[in-house]
């Protein structure tokens, strides 16, 4: 690849016209099917987000837990994460992420857990809404470039590397936003 232009698919997020689970936007030890709707692990927490994020508006989506049996003692956490959220972590874990866990019904954000609602097992259809006001200043309709960011090739994938640098400046510029709710 040296000397050679990357091709614009490798740096720019696609937009696709259904919202489905990201095969790249994942970490490495979860695997995504084939319909990409499904997603399989059993490695500790880890991530995987959608191929659409959302700034504004209300949104929702629902989840069939089909088999949370065959690993003993194992938990689940379904939730909501800005891009920036560590994706070799729990949902939940710090500033970027909301989730609620499958064991005890537990909410978490910022690693802090409050009891929620009863837990849910396999079999369980769990629905998740987030409501963002608008906001008065105008976002870019484009989306975000990365050419500014080092490209990594790891099994066959390129990622471009997220320094914990631009996490902390992130969280440093966070507020809450008046009328949004989880």
């Amino acid at each position: 690849m040296a000397g050679r232009p990357i091709p614009p698919e490798l740096y720019r997020p696609a937009m696709a016209t259904q919202v489905l689970l990201a095969l790249h936007d994942r970490a490495s030890q979860l695997r995504v099917g084939e319909d990409r709707l499904t997603v399989t692990g059993d490695k500790g927490y880890c991530m995987v987000r959608a191929t659409h994020g959302v700034s504004s508006g209300t949104w929702f989506y629902e989840v069939y837990m089909a088999d949370l049996d065959s690993v003993p003692e194992c938990a689940v956490r379904l939730g909501w994460s800005q891009s920036l959220g560590n994706l070799q972590a729990p949902c939940g874990l710090d500033k970027l992420s909301y989730s609620w866990r499958s064991r005890f019904g537990t909410k978490f954000h910022q690693s802090r857990g409050k009891h929620y609602s009863e837990s849910y097992a396999t079999g369980d259809t769990l629905g998740l809404l987030i409501h963002l006001p608008n906001q008065k200043t105008q976002t870019s309709k484009l989306p975000p470039t990365h050419k500014d960011k080092a490209l990594i090739k790891f099994k066959n994938y390129f990622y471009f590397e997220e320094r914990d640098e631009q996490v902390d400046e992130f969280e440093k510029t966070l507020r809450p936003l008046p009328g949004s709710k989880v």
